[in-house]
This record gives structure tokens, C-alpha cells and sequence, in this order.
């Protein structure tokens, strides 16, 4: 069973936003009967009719293409740059198959494809950790002591990236990481001085770079079956202390200690805490009130001496 929206959208029709606003306007009959936001439908079994139109179940499609260097990885594109869908022939793009993650437009390399939500958010989560292998041409030699470095771990955007390092040549790194960052590899070259003259993915779990550029196929069961196998994991990947003061990064080739941070609060956690401190200050002041003594109405000791003229 899945949300009527989610199956008017997977059926390529109209985005999930507009299958929600059809369903507001009593556009979409199931089994005959108007929905609501929020119901349930199997797409196999019940009749889905939107605009008087019924829904067909579409199939699911799983492709591996090689992207070359100078297409942008989007379905469309706005300001004039090629885009991979163009390597695909019309009845696979009908198929509504989209790409899965993104590969810069001066990468090339392996892309999957697929118009299964549930599919692509197993390849691209990093609580799945699945491998990611990226074969990086660097502008300067790649020695033993910088791949020690690199695999000790690099701080990006506040967790802690452990590559997996392996040099088959002096300036050609192959770095395997399970997170899903915006230009990881690149950044994490960067942390360490060098860059990235070309990058190329050539595997994406079991899924290997085999093909030529430009070219597509399907994915095999097995490779299907493999993502859909993976269980979620629920690892730390937030540095520790010590760990902050021993992360390579630009301060430590310049030979400054990198100060630690403190640890993360949550905005909830910050909250109670002063709410606590504000109560722990009202108990105090009304401690002190009932404590000080009351004065008579006769009782002139505090006041301030007559400064009248004198006789």
C-alpha cells in the first residue's frame, strides 16, 4: 500500500505537489469513490482514475550508464548545457527514470538511473553505507605519509570522513567513502593541498563501471537485490574531542593546533537549561524575601539623617 500521491507521481503524471492539490479538488476517484489526503491504494489492485483517466502501474526501471565529461546530471536544464538524459533513448526517458545522486559536470563515470524513490533513497542514504569508489588524477604526487593522513580522517561539515585509500599510481588515488556530500572527493583532496584534475566513479556498491562512454544498460537482479538486501545503520559519525585535535587539515601543515569545539547541544537541551537557571533564580529571590526581616512602621533606623538647617 503507498499514498495515492506517491503513485499518481511514480505513474510520471503530475509531481507529488500536484497530485495532493488534485486530490484536494476531488479530481482523483479510487475504486469509484473520491480520496483524501493521506489514504492508501494499492496501485496493483484498486482502480486509480485522475482527470477521468486511470493510473497505470508503471515498471520500474534500473539502469548503470557511463556518463561522459560535460553533462550535467538533471533531468532538464535551463540555460543551455547538455544534460544525460539525452544519452537515453525516448522510450526509456518515458519511463520518467531520473538520475540518482549527482556526478559534476567535469566528472564522468558511473550513474544510476531509475524512476524507484524507495530504490534511490536506499543507493544515496548514507545510514545504508554503501560504497561509493572514485578514481581521482591529482596535480601533484600522492606519497604514503598523505594517504596515512587521509585515511586518519578529515572534518567536512562537522563529521568525520575515513576514506578508503589506494594508490595505483603516483598521482592516481582511488578513494572509496560511503557518504553522500556535495564534492566530497574533491574537498577532501582539497583539505590536504592538492587538486583534482579529473575524477571518474567506477563503482557504486556491487554495481561496476563496464561500459563505454555514453553508454547505458540495465542493472542486473543481483545488483538490484543488493540494495534492497542493505539494513540501516545507526554509526556516530560526529568527531570526538581528541579526535578534533588530530584530524589533518590546513592548520596542521601550518603547523597550528586546531582549538577542540565544545560538544553539540541541541536547541532543546539549551532550552531547559534556562528555564532551569530562571527557576533556580526565582526560588532564591523568594527565599531572600521571606528571610529579610519586616520593619515597623515606627522603625526610623534606615532612613537617611535629617539634613535640615541646624538650631
Amino acid at each position: 500500500m503507498e499514498r495515492v500521491q506517491k503513485i499518481i507521481s511514480n505513474a510520471g503524471i503530475v509531481s507529488r505537489r500536484k497530485a495532493e492539490e488534485l486530490i484536494a479538488r476531488g479530481r482523483v476517484l479510487v475504486n469509484g469513490a473520491p480520496v483524501r489526503l493521506g489514504m492508501s491504494a494499492d496501485p496493483e489492485k484498486d482502480v486509480i482514475v485522475v482527470n477521468g483517466k486511470r493510473v497505470r502501474p508503471q515498471r520500474k526501471k534500473y539502469l548503470m550508464l557511463h556518463k561522459p565529461r560535460g553533462f550535467v546530471t538533471t533531468v532538464t536544464e535551463n540555460f543551455g548545457m547538455r544534460t544525460v538524459m539525452e544519452l537515453l533513448r525516448a522510450e526509456v526517458r518515458d519511463a520518467h527514470v531520473y538520475p540518482v545522486g549527482r556526478l559534476d559536470r567535469d566528472a564522468s563515470g558511473l550513474l544510476i538511473l531509475t524512476n524507484d524513490g524507495e530504490f534511490a533513497n536506499r543507493v544515496l542514504h548514507p545510514s545504508f553505507e554503501v560504497a561509493k569508489v572514485y578514481l581521482a588524477e591529482l596535480d601533484s604526487d600522492f606519497g604514503d605519509s598523505e594517504r596515512r593522513r587521509l585515511e586518519k580522517g578529515v572534518v567536512l561539515d562537522e563529521k568525520i570522513v575515513r576514506p578508503r585509500v589506494r594508490t595505483p599510481g603516483p598521482r592516481l588515488v582511488e578513494v572509496t567513502v560511503h557518504e553522500g556530500m556535495h564534492k566530497v572527493v574533491k574537498r577532501l583532496f582539497k583539505e590536504l593541498g592538492y587538486r583534482v584534475r579529473g575524477l571518474t566513479r567506477i563503482k557504486v556498491g556491487p554495481v561496476r563501471l563496464d561500459i563505454l562512454p555514453g553508454k547505458y544498460r540495465a542493472l542486473h537482479d543481483h545488483e538490484i537485490a543488493y540494495f534492497y538486501g542493505r539494513t540501516r545503520q545507526t554509526k556516530d559519525v560526529h568527531p570526538t574531542e581528541e579526535e578534533r585535535g588530530t584530524l589533518t587539515g590546513p592548520e596542521q601543515e601550518a603547523g597550528v593546533e586546531r582549538p577542540s569545539r565544545p560538544p553539540r547541544v541541541s536547541y532543546q537541551e539549551r532550552r531547559n537549561a534556562t528555564r532551569r537557571k530562571r527557576s533556580s533564580f526565582a526560588r532564591a529571590d523568594e527565599h531572600d524575601h521571606r528571610a529579610a526581616p519586616r520593619r515597623r512602621p515606627d522603625d526610623h533606623s534606615s532612613h537617611r539623617p535629617h539634613r535640615g538647617r541646624r538650631a
